[in-house]
C-alpha cells in the first residue's frame, strides 16, 4: 500500500502565506461593500423617521408653508420649527446652536446659527435654514429647512455621501438632496452633498 504523501511545512507555509495575501487584498472591499449596504439602510430609516415626524406636525399646525417663518442665521427661530417636531422624535441629546450632535467631516455644526440633535437609534441631524432657489441639488419656491443628517451619529467615516446625507423641506416636502439636479456633484465632489436622491433611486452607494 502506497503512503500517501504529506505536505511538507514549506508547503504549508506557502500555502497560509497565499491565503494571507488574498484575504489581505478581499477584505477591505468586502467590509466597505458591507459598511455602504448598511449605509444605505440607515439612509432609508432616517428618511422614514425624519418624514413621518413632519407628517405628524402637520396634523398639528396645518401646511409647512402656514408655519412661523425662519428668520435667516436665527437659531432661535430655528429652535422653535426642532420644538414642533421634537414630541414626534425620541430625542436623546440637543444642541442648540452649539457642539455635540453632529460630526461630519470634523465639522461640529452643519452652518451657522444652527439646531443639532440625536435620537435614539443613534441618527444624529443638524438643522440649518436656506432662502429660495436652488439648494443642495433641491429647487425651492419657499425658504427651506436642510436637515443634515448622520445615519450612524458620530461614528466613522463621518463624511458626507458615504454616512451622511442631506434632506431639504420645501414645499413639496421633504426631499432628499440631488432630486432636482440628479445629484450632479455627487460622485466627484471633495463634499457629496446631493447624494441622497442618488442612493435611495439606486440603493447602493458606488462611487
Amino acid at each position: 500500500m502506497k503512503k500517501q504523501a504529506a505536505f511538507t511545512l514549506a508547503e504549508v507555509l506557502i500555502t497560509l502565506g497565499i491565503i494571507g495575501i488574498v484575504a489581505a487584498l478581499t477584505m477591505p472591499s468586502l467590509i466597505q461593500k458591507q459598511n455602504n449596504k448598511a449605509a444605505v439602510t440607515a439612509l432609508k430609516k432616517a428618511y422614514s423617521v425624519l418624514a413621518q415626524a413632519l407628517q405628524l406636525t402637520t396634523i398639528d399646525k396645518g401646511d409647512f408653508s402656514t408655519w412661523d417663518k425662519v428668520t435667516g442665521n436665527n437659531t432661535d427661530s430655528l429652535y422653535n420649527w426642532y420644538l414642533d417636531l421634537k414630541p414626534y422624535l425620541n430625542v436623546i441629546r440637543e444642541c442648540k446652536d452649539n457642539e455635540g450632535c453632529f460630526f461630519a467631516n470634523d465639522k461640529l455644526v452643519c452652518g451657522t446659527a444652527t439646531v443639532g440633535f440625536v435620537i435614539a437609534d443613534g441618527i444624529s441631524v443638524c438643522m440649518d435654514d436656506h432662502s429660495s432657489g436652488e439648494i443642495f441639488g433641491v429647487k425651492s419656491g419657499i425658504s427651506v429647512i436642510d436637515f443634515h443628517t448622520d445615519v450612524n451619529g458620530s461614528k466613522p467615516p463621518n463624511e458626507y455621501g458615504k454616512d451622511v446625507f442631506i434632506f431639504v423641506l420645501n414645499e413639496k416636502g421633504l426631499i432628499p438632496a440631488g432630486t432636482d439636479n440628479n445629484s450632479a456633484d455627487c460622485t466627484g465632489a471633495l463634499e457629496r452633498k446631493t447624494c441622497a436622491a442618488k442612493v435611495l433611486k439606486e440603493d447602493k452607494i458606488d462611487y
